[in-house]
Order: structure tokens, then C-alpha cells, then sequence
């Protein structure tokens, strides 16, 4: 687990991944801490086209990430900035290593980079970043897919997404275009917060509201992320998707961090 204190509050970061029920493994995760300890980033790719392809696109994201990451030496000017720049520089390693090896692949993308006062993010595709403060869903990214804008015509619920006949139709991957729209977000970050990136193979199967109170309150974080995969793929069964999970939560410093949370609320 890694571990840091900030003004006010402690936070920690843990990342698992799960074949599922599939014959090969196209999720990728990242999660890494700044040599300073300053930021922490985590990356979940989500691999499309094929068992080569796919893997080959996620795993493109996730070493660019690692890299792109480990150069800097401290927060950066513009760190929305440094996220386009790393979707941009997948998008373009991806089309260039899927023509290499005479196919195509592609790939989702949720990415967070956390720094001392604020958390900034960036999606493409339906691999999703849930944000909650106090117990509170206060953010969920929008995926997309053609289930999510039939969603937002109207013309399907929410309820419904998990089990329309083309819920796996993406209107955006890295790999695809020459260029790529990802939508991005920012917001401060403060104590008694979480933030979940996850692939579809595990917001399928879990709500992760229901996985915060245990994510805040575990001692040790990357065995309650690891748990919460191994769940999901429980859940999913033989025919299950592959599962990909990153978090990173905060805790009030001091002995207040120290009281359990049995609802994902701070103690007062």
C-alpha cells in the first residue's frame, strides 16, 4: 500500500485486476506514487479488438503511463494538461504498434492524477471514475457508448444499461481515430473522499457504493481493492467479463483516521 499524509488528512492508493470468466486478460491497471510523494496516478485500460489487439492497446496505456509519470519531478503547471497529453501520446503509440503487427487495437481509458489540493481526470470510453465525498456520490464520468446516449435522449433508464443487447458499443477508444475527445474533470480534494476507476467487467457486477465503506475503512487498502475484484468476478461467473479496479481514498489524520467507517462517513 502507499501511504501518504497531506494537510489534514492521510491517503493511500491499491489497484487489482481479474481475467474473469474470459480465455485472456485485456484489463490493465496502474497505480504509482510520486518519488516526492506528492501525486499519486492511477490508470485503468480496458482492451477492445481482439485478445492480441486489445491487451496489446491497454497494455500500450499503462507503460506510457508509468513512464510519462516517473519524469516528472514535481507537480505539474498544468496537470489536466499532462493527462491530454498522455491520452494523446497513447492514442498515437497504439495506432502505430496495432499497424506494426498487422491488426487493430484499442483501448478505454480512465485516468486520475491526484497532487496536493486538487484530483484531475480524464476518460475515454466506458471504463468509468465514480467519485464520492462523505458517503456521497458526488460524480460519476459519462460513458461513451451508444446505451449511455440512449440514456441521456431518454429513451432507456439507467437500470437498463447493464443488460441492453448493445451495451458494448463504444462511440470512442484510443486507437481508432487519429485524434481522440476525452472528457476530463478536477475538484479539490479533502479528507473522508474516494475515488473509484474501474472497466465495465466491474461496474457491471458491483455498485461501488456498496464497496465504499469497506475501501474507507480498510487498514489495508490494496487487499479490500483485491477482495472487491475477486467478488466481482465471482459475481460474473463463467461467462464474466475481465475486471480492472483502482482507488485511491483519503482519511482524516490523527485519531479521528483511527475510528472505523461503517457508512463511508468522517467521524465527527
Amino acid at each position: 500500500m502507499i501511504l501518504g499524509r497531506r494537510g489534514g488528512f492521510k491517503d493511500a492508493i491499491g489497484c487489482d485486476s481479474h481475467i474473469g470468466g474470459r480465455a485472456s486478460q485485456q484489463d490493465r491497471v496502474l497505480c504509482r506514487t510520486s518519488a516526492d510523494g506528492s501525486m499519486r496516478l492511477l490508470v485503468v485500460a480496458d482492451g477492445v479488438g481482439g485478445h492480441r489487439g486489445g491487451a496489446l492497446a491497454a497494455q500500450t496505456i499503462v507503460e506510457l503511463a508509468g513512464e510519462c509519470f516517473a519524469d516528472l519531478e514535481t507537480v505539474p503547471s498544468d496537470p489536466a494538461g499532462f493527462l491530454r497529453d498522455l491520452c494523446r501520446q497513447s492514442n498515437e503509440a497504439i495506432r502505430e504498434r496495432s499497424a506494426g503487427h498487422g491488426g487493430q487495437g484499442f483501448s478505454t481509458l480512465v485516468a486520475l492524477l491526484v497532487t496536493p489540493r486538487r484530483a484531475y481526470w480524464l476518460h475515454v470510453g466506458d471504463s468509468r471514475l465514480y467519485c464520492f465525498r462523505n458517503g456521497r456520490l458526488v460524480h460519476r464520468t459519462r460513458d461513451h457508448s451508444l446505451v449511455q446516449a440512449l440514456v441521456d435522449q431518454g429513451r432507456i433508464g439507467e437500470d437498463e444499461v447493464r443488460v441492453h443487447a448493445q451495451r458494448n458499443q463504444l462511440l470512442r477508444v484510443l486507437g481508432m481515430e487519429d485524434e481522440v475527445q476525452p472528457a476530463q474533470g478536477q475538484m479539490s480534494v479533502a479528507p473522508c473522499m474516494a475515488f473509484f476507476l474501474c472497466s465495465d467487467g466491474f461496474w457491471d457486477t458491483i455498485e461501488p457504493r456498496e464497496a465504499l465503506a469497506d475501501m474507507l475503512d480498510a487498514r489495508h487498502l490494496p487487499t479490500s481493492v483485491s477482495g472487491w475484484v475477486a467478488e466481482a468476478a465471482h459475481r460474473g461467473g463463467p461467462k464474466g467479463d475481465n475486471i480492472g479496479l483502482a482507488v485511491w481514498r483519503s482519511r482524516p489524520s490523527g485519531w479521528l483516521g483511527r475510528l472505523p467507517l461503517p457508512i463511508g462517513r468522517c467521524p465527527t
